[in-house]
């Protein structure tokens, strides 16, 4: 079993098409429920990566997209794709969760490294679909997770009391994952793992999905969020570390 993280470079949406009115371009960028961009058909999405470095992997979260669309990604450091293009796809999304609460996560990866600039995404799509947000980086893909790992349900509700009456302001129930990362030697602790923790914090979010190699349960398990209490790496040994983190979605 292998997990997936996936921490968002700053990216900025240079053009979109077929955005609805009540909407915005912008919004795949926000980290925030509830503000999902929504697109008419056969949206085309444009990404400036800016002065980032490489990155291997584009994600995208929260997507209610049908199952018969397909997805075409290229990527030039020509910001018009006249010259220098490579191309993933178009690639059939054909999956969906067994959850009715929860949207789709779609992620690709690049075969190596690369630092094209320009990233263009086709989406052929017959109806309308909101989309929460695009995340472009770098990933790590580790060997797994311990065996003990928890799934979290958070129900975001607030009680009201009055008297021996009860009511409920009815709000969703996030899902998280408290999670710990065994077997990491020395170098792989220090120059992948405390970057990346020291990179999000506790206000930053990034993707987890705990089993990556494992189809089938990505739609139910994926969690795009914060770490909610302080992620600890414990040296167990000689070239031993053990990274522990508790994180809670900021989606159903």
């Amino acid at each position: 079993m292998s997990a997936l993280l996936l921490k968002p470079d700053v990216i900025s949406i240079t053009s979109a098409t077929n955005v609805s009115a009540t909407s915005s371009k912008d919004y795949v960028l926000k980290d925030r429920l509830g503000l999902d961009a929504i697109f008419t058909a056969n949206p085309v999405i444009v990404i400036d990566r800016g002065g980032n470095t490489s990155w291997d992997t584009i994600a995208f979260v929260q997507s209610t997209i049908s199952e018969s669309a397909t997805i075409k990604i290229e990527y030039s450091n020509d910001s018009s794709f006249a010259s220098g293009v490579t191309t993933i796809g178009p690639i059939s999304v054909g999956i969906t969760s067994a959850n009715p609460n929860r949207a789709k996560c779609h992620v690709h990866e690049l075969a190596s490294p690369s630092t094209l600039r320009y990233i263009r995404v086709t989406f052929a799509s017959a109806g309308a679909f909101n989309l929460g947000r695009i995340i472009v980086g770098t990933r790590i893909v580790t060997s797994g997770v311990n065996i003990d790992a928890e799934r979290i349900f958070e129900d975001m509700s607030s009680e009201y009391a009055y008297g021996a009456y009860s009511a409920y302001d009815d709000q969703p129930t996030l899902l998280g994952w408290k999670c710990g990362f065994p077997w990491m030697d020395e170098t792989y602790f220090r120059n992948t793992w405390q970057p990346f923790f020291q990179s999000v914090g506790l206000s930053k979010c990034f993707l987890f999905i705990p089993q990556y190699d494992d189809p089938a349960t990505i739609q139910s398990d994926w969690c795009y969020g914060r770490i909610t209490t302080k992620a600890n790496a414990i040296h167990q040994g000689h070239n031993m570390w053990f990274m522990t983190a508790t994180m809670r979605g900021i989606y159903p």
